[in-house]
């Protein structure tokens, strides 16, 4: 759903498994696991904040930082971050 809007804007961005240098990357949590990043922003729905495998990907893929945009209240992903 992005993508469009990345383009449009010329924003260089790349999936997990391309590593683009400068590039933000775009994937979902499932494609995440196992990675790393400084900073990861996750975009929450109830489908994931409520998936206890998904919510503990999500929540442990930042070193630094680490946004969430949506409601998160009452669900397993609110529980894994607030540990």
């Amino acid at each position: 759903r992005f993508k469009p809007q990345l383009l449009s804007s010329r924003i260089i961005f790349c999936t997990c498994d391309q590593g683009g240098f400068g590039a933000l990357t775009l994937d979902t949590v499932s494609r995440f696991k196992g990675l790393e990043s400084p900073f990861v922003i996750i975009l929450a729905d109830k489908e994931l904040a409520d998936n206890q495998e998904l919510s503990y990907v999500a929540a442990s893929r930042a070193r630094t930082h680490l946004y969430v945009i949506g409601n998160i209240k009452g669900t397993l992903l609110e529980k894994a971050l607030v540990l």
